[in-house]
């Protein structure tokens, strides 16, 4: 009994292993936040333009320090959620990536 009762914790200690890996922590980047405008001529949804690669992406979520003014720079920390949205610019239609922030702070 003893050696059964050793065996079945070593076969739980093996199979919660994978679980209690560290996660890797998400890249920081830093980037202008382009807010919503009202006008036609504006962005329909909040934006973040990283600033390394142009890139525009639309955060899903917002933080509690959500900045009011517009084109504030900041330093963002988020996760990629696998998909497009689909917005509709000068008349095309243009997919942006959607992601969810993990933190955000100006700069």
């Amino acid at each position: 009994m003893k050696k059964f009762s050793g065996f079945l914790l070593f076969i739980l200690a093996v199979a919660l292993a994978p679980g209690c890996q560290k996660s890797v922590p998400y890249s920081e980047y830093s980037a202008h936040l382009s807010k919503a405008a009202t006008e036609s001529d504006g962005p329909p949804v909040d934006e973040l333009i990283l600033d390394s690669t142009g890139e525009v992406v639309v955060p899903i979520n917002k933080t509690a320090n959500w900045p009011q003014a517009n084109r504030v720079a900041v330093s963002v920390r988020f996760a990629d959620t696998g998909k497009e949205i689909p917005l509709i610019v000068g008349g095309k239609t243009v997919y942006f990536r959607e992601v969810y922030l993990v933190s955000l702070r100006g700069l």
